[in-house]
């Protein structure tokens, strides 16, 4: 028979546990979002992602106010096709996302460009009080498209959205900057004027 050892501390050489989850999730879709400049002549013929849809978990409100999860992709300088992996972005709230990376896909070709005329330039974030009007040649705008050919031909007056924000400004006149996009990531919107006259009544 063995001495009996006194002071000594049994570790297991395996510990089981559970991790709770919260319940509460949403399944978003992932958003690439393009930055940087592209090198000159080039624009992207496509960008795709392997990850498509993303469960993510966290608190109730900030989870009902998100609608995507962003991936974004600096294209500075790109000139080639390239395969890159980048984070998911998880915004403040959530605590857990089945998926945190995601592989992207980019196709370059050629740069054109075309012009689309009577763009309407619309307002946001305006006092409900208040009116606001912009002087006759400023109402609408011509916008430059510059992507690929087949990209760029894809959009339409329908697809190009130019919009003032007039958050905080009362009664009188004002410059403000005119924000342009499209419905496609691949497209560079150009606003053939960057700044117009709003009269807020």
């Amino acid at each position: 028979m063995g001495n009996r050892l006194s002071n000594v501390e049994t570790v297991p050489s395996r510990i089981s546990a559970t991790i709770s989850i919260d319940s509460y999730h949403v399944t978003l879709p992932v958003k690439t979002v393009i930055t940087g400049t592209m090198a000159t002549g080039k624009a992207i013929a496509s960008i795709t992602s392997s990850v498509k849809n993303v469960d993510v978990y966290g608190d109730k409100d900030v989870l009902d106010k998100m609608s995507e999860v962003q991936a974004k992709v600096d294209v500075e300088g790109l000139s080639d096709n390239k395969q890159l992996s980048v984070e998911l972005f998880k915004v403040n709230g959530v605590r857990y996302m089945t998926e945190t990376k995601t592989n992207i896909s980019i196709t370059v070709g050629e740069e054109t460009n075309k012009e689309i005329s009577g763009i309407i330039v619309s307002s946001s974030n305006l006092n409900s009080d208040l009116t606001a009007q912009a002087s006759s040649d400023e109402r609408t705008i011509t916008v430059i498209l510059k992507g690929t050919k087949e990209v760029i031909n894809s959009i339409n007056e329908n697809n190009i959205y130019a919009t003032v924000d007039l958050a905080g400004l009362g009664k009188g006149s004002w410059t403000v900057p005119v924000t342009v996009t499209t419905s496609d990531e691949r497209v560079t919107a150009i606003p053939s004027k960057t700044e117009i006259t709003v009269n807020i009544r």
